[in-house]
């Protein structure tokens, strides 16, 4: 359900003169609205069988991820479904696994947040099996999780961030978190590196040499996206910045891609959301499995995932509002102040559009979630409507 604001002011913004509409929407998703496209080849040329496109029934995802040669969906009960390569036991759910609130796929073992706050974790069995599954006795009060190839990390509700498993690979090392990262907002993993941003919107990033140069100057970064040996950051202004090693074309962003919405990497490619809910793909096509060639007309997503030679993407096909939340005003003498509460390891994009029947919603900010409840003060315009989404 979406309830968005009307802001309307008449000369100056006094409280007699400063009225709100509250229009109510139903936006929650039907059984067919939001749809899970997938492209190029989870496979690899057959070298690693399994099916290689979602279930046709498959239609009450709320949020996608992928592995190298698998990929998971969130269903809005809280289970989780898994489809592609099971060599390693990566589709194998755990048949009691419910309540999930998070997940992520590693290159062959995936990790889940359940409501409760704690973490369970299948795959990587045999030959690739680096202590990745081995969650740590005790762990708890954990709000999101990321997946490398050899190890795990998870992040606390108090912005500790804990890790298991080793690097690189063969894995020989432990993967120990730096000490000055703390009070973390969010983290990703790479094959062989980790990442975090700190609550002043800095990048801290350790691991394998040459994945964690982080560029000078690089700051107010609320989300990130790591592939095998590199990492884009995306800024509150929805610039792209990219770090690492590997192929220039890795890093060679579409001069046109501004504005953006979210990211999502892998070994040798990229996936962004544009403003318009277009996905625009990007990187070295040297072993090329379509994994750029994104599908066609797609102009309503919602949330992307990048595997090793394929990419998935939620499509929000009714373009109903699938993923927006309530905003509660505030009147004050000089206008409104907009209030949310949000989670640390979620993404918030706060928007405005002048009527609701139009699909011309602009981006005003973007926020990294840090637990507490945010209090953006409305601009001063007449007959604004604004809407929150929270990033799964």
């Amino acid at each position: 359900m979406l309830l968005a604001y009307k802001v309307t002011l008449r000369s100056k913004p006094t409280l007699n003169l400063l009225h709100l509409f509250a229009l109510l929407l139903l936006c929650l998703p039907s059984s067919n609205a939001v749809e899970i496209l997938q492209w190029g080849d989870s496979s690899r040329g057959g070298s690693f069988a399994g099916p290689t496109n979602p279930p046709p029934d498959l239609t009450n995802a709320v949020a996608v991820t992928a592995g190298f040669y698998h990929c998971l969906a969130l269903l809005a009960d809280g289970r989780v479904h898994a489809w592609g390569n099971n060599t390693y036991g990566q589709t194998n759910v755990p048949a009691t696994l419910s309540d999930v609130v998070a997940f992520a796929a590693g290159a062959y073992h995936n990790l889940a947040v359940t409501a409760d706050g704690r973490v369970a974790a299948w795959g990587a069995t045999g030959i690739t099996d680096e202590g990745q599954t081995d969650i740590p006795s005790g762990l708890s009060n954990v709000v999101q999780v990321a997946a490398g190839e050899s190890h795990s990390l998870a992040l606390l509700a108090d912005g500790t961030v804990v890790s298991w498993g080793r690097y690189p690979s063969p894995a020989t090392l432990p993967m120990f978190v730096p000490t000055n990262l703390d009070n973390c907002l969010t983290i990703a993993s790479g094959a062989w590196h980790g990442l975090g941003i700190t609550a002043e919107g800095n990048v801290i990033a350790w691991g394998a040499n040459g994945r964690t140069n982080v560029p000078p100057g690089l700051s107010n970064v609320v989300a990130l996206a790591a592939g095998r040996d590199h990492t884009f950051g995306l800024t509150a202004h929805g610039q792209l910045v990219g770090f690492g090693t590997g192929n220039p074309s890795v890093f060679s962003i579409p001069s046109f891609l501004t504005n953006v919405q979210a990211v999502a990497s892998e070994r040798l490619w990229t996936v962004a959301l544009a403003a318009d809910g277009s996905l625009v793909a990007w990187g070295d096509t040297a072993l090329d499995f379509g994994q750029t060639n994104v599908p066609t007309g797609a102009s309503n997503i919602v949330m992307i995932a990048a595997g090793r030679y394929h990419g998935l993407a939620l499509n929000d096909s009714s373009s109903s509002g699938y993923g927006w939340r309530l905003p509660h005003p505030r009147l004050t003498t000089n206008g409104a102040v907009l209030e949310f509460s949000t989670q640390r390891g979620r993404l918030y994009v706060v928007e405005r559009n002048s009527s609701l029947g139009s699909s011309s919603w602009k981006i005003e900010e973007r926020i990294a979630g840090d637990g507490s409840t945010r209090r953006l003060n409305v601009p001063v315009q007449d007959a604004s409507f604004y809407r929150v989404r929270r990033v799964p």
